[in-house]
């Protein structure tokens, strides 16, 4: 009889502890009555991140289409194909090729990375010798890339032949691979900087594309070189002979691949702009303008 009528009984507290922890577990969605688990919340995020990576992919992917819809890209993927399928092989035959063809001991150090210290030298001139040809002597971007591009493809091929074929002494044939290596960085003012000028508003993606394929031409090219190296070796009876000729004919695979790629690469690269590269609104004023040119004024006729 002593208790106030605004008292609760133990059990009523409880209970209302309790609910108030449920309570707490609900989430409040749209400021509404409606409340939902905070494992469905969660659900709800994981399923709709899931579908933005999707759509990322899926813009990506048609990015990725709309720019291949143009040769300058395609001169880009395929010259850094092959150009790179004779630089990765170079490069991890180099040792090999020299103990065993030339007889020099893989301690020798000099003949390995000899050529790529000249490559390293010719690379930094090359851009030099090309922004000079477009800046001061005016020869336009497009013959640079061309000949420059071509010449670190032909270069090289010409170079890696007579490094198997004029056989002389190891000194000779550290010369032959060191000036087609060298040349070879000529590429660093043509297929490595294409992008800059058909595409300067997306050149790190198609420098990517580009750059990829050069992934996959080393993925090849070490492989299969080596598997060419071991069945080559069994074509000729004597195995001193078959030793020697099996360089040759991994010598003639990366020339082929170099020459093949110096003419595609002439034959797709351009230096205008490319229309994926621009703008809706600069596409729609390049079209104004065209069509202004097409229909000039009507002024002063009839007089």
């Amino acid at each position: 009889g002593g208790r106030g009528g605004g008292g609760q009984s133990p059990t009523t507290t409880a209970q209302s502890s309790a609910m108030g922890r449920v309570e707490r577990r609900d989430v409040d969605i749209g400021g509404g009555d409606a409340q939902r688990p905070m494992e469905a919340v969660e659900e709800e995020g994981t399923t709709k991140t899931q579908w933005q990576c999707v759509a990322g992919l899926v813009v990506a992917v048609q990015k990725t289409l709309k720019f291949l819809r143009h040769k300058e890209v395609w001169s880009i993927i395929l010259g850094q194909y092959f150009q790179s399928w004779g630089l990765w092989g170079l490069l991890s035959w180099m040792p090999d090729f020299f103990h065993e063809f030339y007889g020099v001991d893989k301690e020798d150090w000099i003949f390995a990375t000899g050529p790529y210290v000249i490559q390293g030298i010719c690379g930094m001139l090359s851009g030099a010798a090309a922004d000079l040809l477009i800046s001061r002597w005016k020869v336009r971007t497009l013959r640079v890339r061309q000949v420059l591009q071509v010449v670190s493809m032909i270069g090289p091929a010409v170079f890696l032949m007579l490094a198997v074929l004029d056989v002389r002494e190891k000194f000779v044939g550290s010369l032959y691979v060191g000036i087609g290596t060298g040349l070879s960085a000529l590429s660093l003012g043509g297929v490595s900087v294409v992008q800059l000028d058909v595409a300067p508003q997306n050149a790190g993606f198609v420098f990517s594309l580009g750059n990829t394929a050069a992934i996959f031409a080393g993925l090849l090219a070490v492989p299969i070189s080596g598997k060419l190296l071991d069945v080559a070796q069994t074509w000729w009876e004597d195995p001193a002979e078959g030793e020697k000729n099996r360089w040759k004919i991994v010598m003639l695979l990366f020339a082929v691949h170099y020459a093949v790629g110096a003419f595609l690469f002439a034959a797709l690269c351009g230096d205008e702009r490319i229309e994926a590269d621009k703008s809706t609104r600069e596409l729609r004023q390049e079209e104004e303008e065209g069509s202004q040119k097409s229909h000039p004024s009507q002024e002063g006729e009839g007089r």
